[in-house]
């Protein structure tokens, strides 16, 4: 049997999807984290050994899209290049794991994936399939629009009231704050992911009457809601459907409603949608249009 195949290639899991030619028939698999950084060489060498060896057990896959984070990362990429060298697997692929998101989640159409969790980044597809990227320069330059950037935003917030620059706060409790100690402690001595994780406490803050965490929610969707408004600007198209993808968009949060309708309020061309499809999906949508290409 012939067929097409995508991997979904995460932190903690690993998705395959293979599907016939024609669409009668499909096979899912899941494996483990695709992360040389955190599971070593060896063990990415053997995860690699062993999606292939799946994929060839099925029949003869004329083309295969792999999408992760950290594609630039040469040790990475020359072990997928070996495995799949000494494969049957005819043609293959290694993209980012934004093209494989944004190819689900707009089920290969153009237009634009948002992707915000712990950071924020805006990717573009036009319709001749150029990507236009705007964000993504992390949290020491950028990532407005993300946990980190609602959480950090918080911390600064705190960090005047206790100085008596700013209004009073109940975010200095919800992050668990006593004094400046607290914060440069905490603050100086964690991953850019561990802050992150406080952004539901700013959520819930804005939720229970908080002003300072309000404002705070709603300057982050202007400033990613501007992003996006100028990526669809920038695709030339007469109307853009948004999708969204990252914990801080993907639940129904106060940042996200204050998001969509702020880029709907202010470009009535734009319309904010849920993914039509998943990434995986979407890897293989980019692994058949490849076949397709080849003729």
């Amino acid at each position: 049997m012939n067929f097409v195949a995508g991997i979904d290639g995460g932190g903690t899991k690993t998705a395959l999807l293979c599907r016939s030619l024609d669409g009668s028939w499909q096979e899912k698999k899941f494996f483990g984290a695709f992360n040389i950084n955190a599971i070593g060489k060896d063990a990415f060498r053997s995860l690699m050994e062993d999606i292939a060896s799946t994929i060839e057990s099925f029949g003869t896959c004329e083309n295969l899209c792999i999408g992760a984070a950290g594609v630039s990362n040469s040790e990475m990429r020359s072990i997928v290049e070996d495995v799949l060298y000494h494969s049957n697997i005819k043609h293959w692929s290694l993209v980012g794991d934004h093209e494989i998101a944004l190819a689900g989640a707009l089920d290969g159409g153009c237009g634009i994936i948002v992707i915000s969790g712990t950071g924020s980044i805006v990717f573009g597809k036009t319709a001749d399939g150029s990507l236009i990227r705007l964000g993504g320069w992390g949290h020491l330059l950028g990532d407005e629009g993300s946990a980190y950037g609602l959480s950090h935003d918080a911390y600064v917030a705190v960090a005047q009231m206790i100085d008596g620059l700013g209004p009073e706060t109940s975010l200095k409790e919800k992050l668990g704050i006593n004094d400046r100690a607290d914060i440069i402690s905490y603050y100086y001595s964690h991953e850019k992911a561990d802050i992150a994780s406080h952004a539901p406490a700013v959520e819930q803050a804005a939720a229970e009457g908080d002003k300072v965490a309000y404002e705070i929610i709603k300057t982050n969707a202007v400033k990613l809601g501007d992003d996006i408004i100028a990526v669809a600007k920038r695709l030339g198209l007469e109307s853009t459907k948004v999708s969204f993808c990252g914990g801080l968009v993907t639940h129904d949060t106060l940042f996200k409603k204050m998001l969509v309708s702020y880029v709907e309020k202010t470009d009535d061309s734009i319309t904010c949608i849920d993914p039509m499809k998943d990434s995986v999906e979407g890897a293989v949508i980019i692994a058949k249009v490849k076949n397709e290409k080849r003729g």
